[in-house]
Formats: structure tokens, sequence, C-alpha cells
């Protein structure tokens, strides 16, 4: 997807959950679809605090592919060809 790229929610040392997505800076990809990345970001930023009262977590932009499944797994993720309903034709 042109002019889209990766980015990844990372908690702070000592929390679990990070979150993987493609943006181009207003909108966002992720498993269950597309939003406006504020929207992706307020959604999962309230979810650590339900979760983790006082987690801080940081956004970076991801320095891997991000559709290799060898690569995710390395990083404790699922690749697309193991999901049960595999996201990559809603990515398109």
């Amino acid at each position: 997807m042109e002019g889209f790229y990766g980015e990844c929610i990372s908690p702070s040392e000592g929390f679990s959950g990070t979150h993987l997505y493609v943006a181009n800076g207003e909108l966002a990809v992720d498993f269950p679809g597309h939003s406006f990345r504020k929207n992706l970001l307020s959604k999962y930023w309230h979810g650590y605090q339900r979760l983790y009262p006082g987690c801080l977590a940081k956004v970076a932009r991801i320095d891997f592919p991000l559709l290799e499944t060898l690569e995710l797994n390395e990083r404790k993720h699922l690749g697309p060809d193991q999901y049960f309903d595999d996201p990559r034709p809603r990515a398109k």
C-alpha cells in the first residue's frame, strides 16, 4: 500500500502487549480493519491504562518487513498466514 509504513505500539519495560499496524500519518490499518490513526492510538492507550495503570508506551516505525512470518515470529508475533482469517485481503 503506497504511502503506508509499519508502526508498533510498545509498552514500557515490565508490561506486555505490543501492537503492530500500518499507517500513512492519517489512517491506520490493523487486524480488525481501518480507522483514523489518532483513534487507533487512543483506543490502545485507554486499553493499556485500564489493564496496566501507569503504563507508558511508545510508537515507533517498524524496521523489518511487516508481512514476513519469520521476522514477526522472531518478535513474538504471528505472521499473516498464521491467523485463522488471513488479514492481507482486507488490507487491499
